[in-house]
């Protein structure tokens, strides 16, 4: 009788676990809904945007060669769509027809962080459109923005709004209307003042960042790179789809390949604080982009933003996002980086984290590659001895891992 008992009480907890486990799922399930609606953008909103944009270029208020390309009577830019951009950033999909490459139509992103020009002005400029006195007071403020922001120190003798905006941007200037004058500086300003735009218009010459094809006041047209589901699966378990291994491998390949030029392919270390799949994407030429550039900082600028914190007692209290700092022995964090972008991939990406159906871009490898790619993942994310060399070696071993892979690879 007593063993009946407990027999009956051990399968009414059982039953009871299952029950708040189920609870939770549904929970998690119907939040996950809830945060997708609530941040979902609007095509009204979106259409609005656009509208305004054309009318402040009709009133000749901002310039830019995707002015009549958005707002002409021959439009060659459509919009589409529209994707989250509740978080502060505006982000939508177009159709570029012989506008963005030569007698083909093509998907494009338009973005902006402040796409409404007078809002911008207000915050930025005082409300006061006339505040940039000249061309050369333009220059100035623009070579301190990106020495600022980016930590680059630009050549006093280069013509940075060439650099930034369009090579023949004197065109837009008339000697007898200050107008254009006022035009030209605060579509130039407006673009500076956003990161992403600044850091990809500066590296257009690296396959890393996607191509700036035209602007239009604070909105620029770039290069669709989308990240597809190999680098960002569907949340829900019923809505993700199988990947085959082979595709996996080609991928994580590309990721390292890109850590790689992070590390070695500018002037300084290209730090990425928020690494994720889903902030990579894959341009029309096969080649893994930066399509989030808003948490990635040059090794001067992101020791800036480490010590920001004015005391620690712990190494993570200096952490900014991914990027985990060093706190001092005088309890200050320092201009030092304890991990890097390589440990970031293999914990966020490759390695099995939440949630438990997507175990990781390197789950369920092949039987030849298995415990060996699971040391060299562990071995990754906390090495035993934190230096380039064993970087250097992980990172190797790691390659050479995924290309022997590929011969086992086709039932995966």
């Amino acid at each position: 009788m007593i063993l009946l008992c407990r027999q009956k009480i051990r399968r009414n907890k059982l039953l009871i676990c299952f029950m708040l486990v189920s609870i939770f799922v549904i929970w998690i399930v119907i939040y996950v809904q809830q945060v997708a609606v609530a941040i979902r953008c609007s095509e009204k909103d979106s259409l609005n945007i656009i509208n305004t944009t054309c009318k402040w270029y009709n009133e000749g208020y901002i310039v830019g060669s995707l002015c009549p390309l958005l707002c002409g009577d021959e439009k060659k830019v459509h919009y589409k769509h529209c994707i989250n951009y509740k978080s502060g950033k505006t982000v939508l999909i177009t159709t570029c027809k012989d506008a963005c490459e030569p007698e083909i139509t093509i998907p494009a992103i338009l973005k902006s962080r402040f796409p409404d020009i007078d809002d911008f002005t207000k915050r930025f400029l005082g409300g006061n459109r006339d505040s940039i006195s000249s061309i050369s007071s333009l220059r100035s403020m623009l070579l301190d923005t990106i020495w600022t922001n980016l930590g680059i120190n630009m050549s006093k003798s280069e013509d940075i709004i060439k650099t930034i905006f369009e090579e023949d941007y004197t065109k837009y200037i008339k000697t007898s209307d200050q107008r254009s004058y006022r035009a030209l500086s605060i579509t130039v300003w407006s673009l500076a003042q956003q990161q992403e735009y600044l850091i990809t218009k500066l590296n257009q010459d690296n396959a890393l960042f996607p191509k700036i094809y035209h602007s239009c006041g604070s909105i620029y047209l770039m290069e669709s790179s989308p990240p597809g589901d190999i680098l960002d699966p569907a949340l829900l378990p019923w809505k993700s789809k199988k990947i085959l291994w082979k595709d996996r491998a080609e991928t994580a390949l590309k990721l390292l390949d890109a850590m790689s030029i992070m590390e070695s392919g500018f002037h300084q270390t290209l730090h990425m604080c928020d690494l994720k799949g889903e902030n990579f994407g894959v341009g029309m030429d096969g080649v893994i982009k930066l399509i989030d550039t808003d948490s990635v900082f040059f090794h001067d600028q992101l020791a800036r933003e480490l010590i920001t914190t004015e005391t620690c007692r712990k190494h993570s209290d200096c952490n900014f996002w991914d990027c985990h700092g060093v706190c001092g022995d005088d309890g200050k964090c320092k201009k030092e980086r304890l991990n890097n972008n390589l440990q970031s991939l293999c914990e966020d990406v490759f390695s099995s984290s939440y949630p438990a159906y997507n175990n990781g871009l390197l789950k369920s490898p092949p039987k030849s590659i298995a415990t060996d790619l699971e040391a060299t993942l562990k071995e990754c994310v906390r090495p035993q001895v934190q230096d380039e060399k064993t970087t250097q070696v992980i990172y190797h071993r790691l390659y050479k891992l995924l290309q022997s892979s590929f011969a086992d690879s086709f039932d995966y």
